[in-house]
C-alpha cells in the first residue's frame, strides 16, 4: 500500500554551523559543496554519514546533530553544505551547514477531499530529478510575513492526477503542486525546497518516460514542467 504522507510545508532550516564569508583562496570554504542528501542518524541522534543524490556515501568527519533532529537510526532529507576532504584512503564530509528539507509523497487525487486541495500561487525557480532517481527536487520562492511577530506555516502537497501510457508504450506521470498560503501575509520572499519521493514510480517508469509537474505561479498562472525519467 502506498504511503500517503505529505511533506512539510517549508524547508526546516537549522544549521549545524554557519557560513559567514566565502573564501576565494584555499580557505575553509573554498572547496565547499552543496548537495541534497539522505543523512543517516545513529542511535545517538547524530548524523554519521550521508548519501548524496549521486549515490556517493560519505562518512561525516565528525558526527554532528541539530536541534531539529529528534529520531534515531533513521534518515533525514537535507541540503548539506560540506567540504569533501581526504582522510587516509577515503573521502569524508566536513560539515559546514545542514538544513532539513521536506519530503512529499504524491497522493492520488481521487482520495483527496476537494476542500483540502489549494492552488495558491508561488514562484517557481527550478526542478530536477536526482541522479539516483529517488526524488524530484523542487526549488520555490514563497511570499511570507509575520503577524504580531509570528510567521504562520504554509502547506504544500503533491497530487498525482494521472499515470498515462501512450500508444508507443511510454508512460507519463502527471503531478500537481497544492499550495495553501494559510492567510500568511505576502511581505517578503522566502525560499522553499521540496523533495518529491519517486519511490512508488520505480517499478512503473523506465528510461525516457516523463514526469509532468503543474504549478500555479505568480504572474504566469499555471505552468507545466516536463522532466525526463
Amino acid at each position: 500500500m502506498r504511503n500517503i504522507w505529505v511533506g512539510l510545508a517549508v524547508i526546516l532550516s537549522v544549521s549545524a554551523c554557519s557560513v559567514d564569508n566565502y573564501d576565494t583562496g584555499t580557505g575553509k570554504y573554498s572547496l565547499m559543496r552543496a548537495e541534497f542528501v539522505d543523512a543517516h542518524v545513529n542511535n545517538n541522534s547524530m548524523v554519521d554519514y550521508v548519501i548524496t543524490d549521486d549515490n556517493d556515501s560519505l562518512p561525516a568527519s565528525t558526527p554532528f546533530s541539530t536541534k531539529s533532529i529528534k529520531g534515531t537510526n533513521t534518515f533525514y532529507r537535507a541540503l548539506f553544505y560540506y567540504n569533501k576532504v581526504a582522510d587516509r584512503t577515503d573521502s569524508v564530509a566536513e560539515p559546514l551547514s545542514f538544513n532539513l528539507v521536506g519530503i512529499a509523497v504524491p497522493v492520488p487525487s481521487v482520495i483527496i477531499p476537494k476542500d483540502s486541495v489549494y492552488s495558491d500561487p508561488i514562484y517557481f525557480q527550478s526542478g530536477w530529478i536526482a541522479k539516483n532517481r529517488k526524488y524530484l527536487n523542487i526549488s520555490l520562492n514563497k511570499l511570507t510575513g509575520e503577524v504580531d511577530g509570528i510567521e504562520n506555516v504554509q502547506y504544500f502537497r503533491i497530487i498525482e492526477d494521472s499515470v498515462r501510457t501512450s500508444a508507443s508504450g511510454s508512460k507519463s506521470v502527471y503531478l500537481r503542486l497544492s499550495h495553501n498560503q494559510n492567510s500568511v501575509p505576502e511581505y517578503y520572499t522566502g525560499h522553499v525546497y521540496i523533495s518529491v519521493s519517486l519511490t512508488y514510480y520505480k517499478k512503473i517508469l523506465s528510461d525516457g518516460d516523463s514526469i509532468f509537474l503543474r504549478i500555479n505561479t505568480y504572474g504566469d498562472g499555471w505552468i507545466e514542467k516536463n522532466y525526463r525519467y
